[in-house]
């Protein structure tokens, strides 16, 4: 029976991939392959025929479904067949490249080969498709806000100077959007429940290949379900939905965080080289190997190479050459320091050992090599490294042999003591409404609640064990300093902006114990505007009984922070996301810092030449192990650089 199904031949050259003509259905016949017939045939890459290309998210579904492929059956996805179907429905050019079907996925040396010509391929097609999915009632509602502010975008000439003449317009058409969901959900969060969030949260936009192809393309034109809508409309009215929910309910326009949740997705494809002269803006003097490794560090792929691999298209467009080849049958690790090691010569400066910010999944791993396939959330310091100059300015030293990397640096403190951290982000952490309202994740969202108030507890606890800072700043200045600037900008200017204002009672907030100071915050919590409905909200995400004497002190606590004013709910949700993944520390010498959770007692601080930002360290032997990067109030503009001390360093 083997033999009856569709076999790929070779290639027949180098300059050669295939394509498929899609043929028109005939519904009124019953057939085996659900009515999807394709011609699959070979085409020269340098003078291709007109085509258009597919992006899509290939996930974890296995090939579960079948279509004809000249006249025999090909296994593919159930998602492939959806996306064909609706395609058959579109205007077409008939002439179509998907890569399950045009490239033969068994096959490494053909992988090996074509993989590098995805470039080629996303750039010469008309345009691309890119399929989200059959939809939801909760994308419907989205699309349906896209389509009514589409004209107002298409009016504005210049958002920033002209978008106040459109509020009103905005208001009409956003305030009853947010009613839609006020009537599904019971509340309107921004932060948890927009619906415009659960389209980002797609399984497309979580994909590392799906970037590149878009990033790519001439043209681009999104599908979910039956919308159909362009790339360029539906990137413009997010950015323009955003500027208007930050600048209309927050009225603070230097805050950058992430009230309406979508902001970090509009930075993220406005940070990447576009086709057209960069059209959306990437200053080729930066950093692009680390910058475009950082920025894809949490999209997901399910070959582990293709998290590097599967960004080469990118690399090539913006003009970087000498990577190490692509080669599928390398080993995970390899290809991880092989990458690693190209940016440090590319790049000629240490920036990439800034993202070595996560535990290693991978053996073998070296400490410096980041790992790529931990995908996990963290909020990012490599955004901090040109605000800050712990270094000074000191000329970048670096050597690599094998699986060691030798720098020049200074050791100059070690940790003393560290904080009880346990908080975690929740599978349904920035998930969207569909995702947030699964029962099945009730235990866990209501253990992650209780540890991200205990975290931030013991965070508190721990600052206030300073008598004499060496900067001569009060605890409460420290940690408010530390916290703050580990994730903000310093020439952002955060004392100009009102949410940081809430810093004082959010710190009055947390430090609430059971007995009768909370139970009286918890009582003046309850004549607030919002209190009834996010009461609501708990009891139906936790699974709570209606009496919320049973609830504990951290419950109630989360409570009061939500409720208790706009600002001080900010604030919190900005300062829990530095929780994850990082712990704050004290060190032998007085100061306070924030790093990896990771670290233990005893490791040591370390500066690194051309390095603005300092690491932990550990010794092993006469060698070291990187922990990960962190921010020490009173050390981060070169207090403590000493050219005299420098030596060698090596990590292993």
């Amino acid at each position: 029976m083997a033999s009856n199904w569709y076999r790929y031949k070779p290639l027949a050259s180098e300059d050669s991939f295939r394509l498929f003509r899609l043929k028109t259905p005939q519904p009124c016949l019953a057939s085996a392959f659900d009515r999807i017939e394709l011609e699959l045939f070979e085409a020269s890459l340098d003078r291709p025929p007109e085509f258009e290309a597919i992006s899509y998210a290939w996930g974890q579904e296995q090939a579960d479904s079948t279509l004809s492929c000249n006249g025999l059956p090909l296994q593919v996805t159930s998602n492939v067949i959806s996306i064909l179907r609706e395609l058959q429905q579109k205007e077409s050019v008939g002439v179509l490249w998907i890569d399950t079907i045009c490239i033969d996925q068994n096959s490494i040396p053909e992988k090996n080969m074509q993989v590098p010509r995805m470039r080629s391929i996303y750039q010469k097609a008309l345009h691309v498709w890119i399929w989200l999915g059959r939809g939801t009632c909760e994308t419907e509602a989205a699309f349906e806000l896209f389509y009514d502010v589409m004209p107002l975008v298409d009016q504005i000439n210049s958002v920033r100077e002209r978008v106040k003449q459109y509020w009103i317009h905005f208001k009409q058409f956003h305030d009853a959007y947010t009613s839609k969901i006020s009537a599904i959900r019971g509340v309107y969060d921004a932060v948890d429940t927009d619906f415009i969030v659960d389209v980002l949260n797609l399984p497309w936009f979580h994909r590392t290949w799906t970037v590149q192809e878009q990033i790519l393309s001439k043209e681009a034109k999104i599908l979910c379900g039956s919308v159909c809508i362009s790339w360029d409309s539906f990137m413009r009215v997010l950015y323009l939905l955003q500027l208007y929910v930050n600048r209309v309910q927050v009225n603070d326009e230097g805050y950058r965080s992430n009230p309406a949740s979508f902001y970090d997705d509009v930075q993220f494809y406005n940070a990447l080289e576009n086709p057209g002269n960069l059209k959306y803006g990437l200053d080729r003097r930066d950093t692009p190997i680390s910058m475009v490794l950082g920025l894809l560090r949490g999209k997901m792929s399910s070959e582990m190479r293709d998290k590097v691999y599967g960004l080469y298209g990118i690399f090539d467009q913006m003009g970087i050459r000498d990577l190490p080849p692509v080669d599928y049958s390398k080993s995970i690790d390899k290809v991880y320091t092989e990458i690693a090691t190209a940016a440090l010569r590319i790049e000629r400066c240490p920036n990439i050992l800034y993202h070595v910010c996560l535990p290693s999944l991978i053996p073998n791993l070296p400490s410096w090599v980041p790992d790529w396939s931990n995908n996990a959330f963290i909020q990012a310091m490599a955004s901090l490294t040109w605000n800050y100059r712990a270094s000074k300015w000191s000329k970048p030293f670096h050597s690599v042999n094998g699986r060691k990397l030798t720098v020049t640096g200074i050791l100059i403190d070690e940790l003393r003591k560290l904080g009880n951290s346990t908080s975690f982000c929740s599978e349904n952490f920035r998930r969207g409404y569909k995702v947030r309202t699964e029962l099945t994740n009730i235990l866990e969202r209501h253990r992650a609640m209780i540890e991200l108030i205990r975290t931030l507890k013991a965070w508190l606890k721990l600052s206030r064990e300073f008598y004499a800072y060496p900067g001569g700043e009060a605890d409460h200045e420290i940690f408010y300093m530390n916290i703050l600037n580990s994730y903000v900008p310093e020439n952002q200017r955060p004392e100009k902006w009102t949410v940081f204002r809430a810093f004082p009672t959010w710190k009055t907030l947390i430090a609430l114990r059971s007995g009768d100071n909370l139970q009286t915050v918890y009582k003046k919590a309850q004549t607030m505007l919002n209190y009834w409905s996010v009461k609501a909200d708990f009891i139906a995400l936790l699974g709570f009984s209606a009496d919320d004497e049973e609830w504990e002190d951290e419950i109630k606590i989360r409570l009061i922070l939500k409720v208790y004013s706009q600002n001080v709910a900010r604030f919190q949700h900005d300062i829990a996301l530095v929780t994850y993944q990082r712990t704050i520390f004290t060190t032998r010498d007085g100061y306070i810092g924030i790093g990896p959770r990771w670290a233990k007692p005893n490791d040591s601080i370390a500066l690194i030449s051309g390095s603005k930002l300092p690491f932990v360290v550990r010794r092993v032997g006469r060698n070291f192990q990187l922990i990960g990067p962190a921010y020490i109030n009173g050390i981060m503009k070169g207090e403590r650089w000493d050219e005299d001390l420098l030596e060698n360093i090596t990590i292993v």
